[in-house]
């Protein structure tokens, strides 16, 4: 039995003790004191009260046990929450579902309206509408806004759509869309909002996405999607499946929607997609411990892969010449694609062969 000698300072006796007056005493209150200074059952005098000092024996096996079992017990809630999958995040962007669709109000690029105000939701009338934010102007973001609005354009009858690109720079932004007009579809209407980076006050975007798809239906939005990497593959089906519950018909495949355009060069075997490689890379939500580690694997696999050095190379080399680069991920990730655009020159192109000099005619003179 493990024991040993405590001094217990117990049992309060009452000295002319007034209740109401000295609410501060604690009747059941014992406390230990180490001091060998007293001996037992000495009384000790505090203010109207009085407490004997007394000598007893104590276990501490019980107290080990106790203090053993909860450090256990706290050691397994550590490992399981350390086991457990952290949450993803949920990033918002505009109104949600069942909130009701603000006015919008922006300033058409094409056709017969080109620079003047056009109010969509006005314009949509009784039909669901579908508006397409493009934050970034990129080319997942124009791969998947032409598929998106390509299906309106194909269900006109069913659904309005519109495209609204969102910059700080509307005069910048209307010479890049022209350069761009044929990969753009101008079947709906293509708009730039004048309200700068954010977008319409009363829609609360999040400048922080690539793209914000809103879906609305009777004046209240039905679905809504904050997209920070765009796919094609991914993302169309399950935008228009909502869209779809709401007006019918069945699910048209990406060809049909023209995303076969999009697919890239996949019958040559030189060409290497590095997309998913940069993705992580170029992500604007990492920390920079999450972009180093990310740059650090693309970095290893360029070094054993020259094709995906001359793809990086020129593809870095195709943002910065385009003015984009402010578009990709956070400051140290643009710092990285200013590097590549650097270490992966494009290749130099075999030298042709000499021309053959004029050979002289072996016919003989007539």
């Amino acid at each position: 039995m493990v024991t040993r000698w405590f001094n217990i300072m117990f049992d309060w006796r009452l000295q002319k003790f007034n209740r109401r007056r000295q609410r501060g005493y604690n009747y059941s209150q014992a406390c230990f004191d180490a001091s060998s200074c007293l001996h037992s059952d000495q009384e000790i005098y505090f203010g109207n009260a009085t407490m004997i000092y007394r000598r007893c024996q104590l276990s501490l096996l019980p107290l080990l046990a106790s203090l053993l079992f909860v450090s256990v017990l706290s050691a397994q809630q550590q490992q399981e929450k350390e086991q457990k999958p952290a949450v993803e995040k949920k990033i918002f962007s505009g109104p949600q579902a069942g909130e009701k669709l603000p006015p919008l109000t922006a300033q058409a690029v094409f056709g017969e309206q080109q620079g003047k105000d056009l109010d969509l939701v006005k314009a949509a009338g009784e039909k669901p509408i579908l508006v397409v934010f493009v934050h970034q102007l990129t080319r997942p973001s124009v791969g998947l806004n032409r598929v998106l609005i390509n299906f309106t354009v194909q269900r006109k009858e069913d659904v309005y759509g519109a495209t609204v690109f969102l910059t700080g720079d509307v005069t910048a932004m209307q010479a890049r869309l022209v350069r761009a007009k044929t990969a753009l579809v101008t079947g709906q209407p293509v708009l730039i909002s004048t309200d700068g980076l954010e977008g319409p006050g009363a829609y609360g975007l999040n400048r922080n996405v690539t793209m914000t798809v809103i879906f609305a239906k009777g004046g209240k939005v039905v679905s809504n999607f904050a997209i920070v990497d765009p796919s094609v593959q991914a993302d169309t089906p399950r935008i228009l499946g909502t869209v779809l519950g709401a007006i019918g018909g069945k699910m048209p495949t990406l060809a049909q929607l023209g995303a076969s355009r999009y697919r890239g060069n996949t019958e040559n075997p030189q060409q290497i997609n590095v997309r998913p490689i940069l993705a992580p890379v170029i992500n604007k939500q990492a920390t920079a411990e999450q972009v180093e580690e990310a740059a650090r694997k693309a970095e290893e696999f360029f070094a054993k892969n020259p094709a995906a050095q001359n793809q990086i190379g020129r593809l870095a080399r195709r943002i910065i010449d385009g003015g984009m680069l402010g578009n990709y991920g956070t400051t140290r990730a643009q710092e990285y694609l200013q590097k590549w655009a650097k270490q992966y020159p494009e290749p130099k192109k075999p030298e042709s062969r000499p021309k053959r000099p004029p050979q002289p005619d072996s016919k003989p003179p007539r």
